[in-house]
């Protein structure tokens, strides 16, 4: 049986419902459609943040490497 067919002989009622059951189901796709959209672009955010950050990282790890050369000079000889 065809949905034309079907629809043909289902009441005014049945339809209204019908229609009022797909319009709620198109609202919650669309909400969770947004949310994924939502979700994408704050992964899509942290990926270039982390890309970002890693050259960050030897900048602070060559810091520390400085820092710990500076204490080691102006502490002296090893006793």
């Amino acid at each position: 049986m065809s949905i034309e067919h079907s629809i043909h002989t289902t009441s005014t009622a049945e339809l209204k419902a019908m229609l009022n059951d797909s319009m709620a189901l198109i609202e919650e796709i669309r909400i969770e459609l947004d949310t994924r959209d939502a979700q994408s672009r704050e992964i899509e955010k942290l990926d270039t943040l982390m890309v970002e950050a890693r050259p960050r990282l030897q900048e602070i790890r060559g810091f520390f490497a400085l820092v710990l050369e500076e204490l080691k000079a102006r502490r002296g000889p090893h006793r």
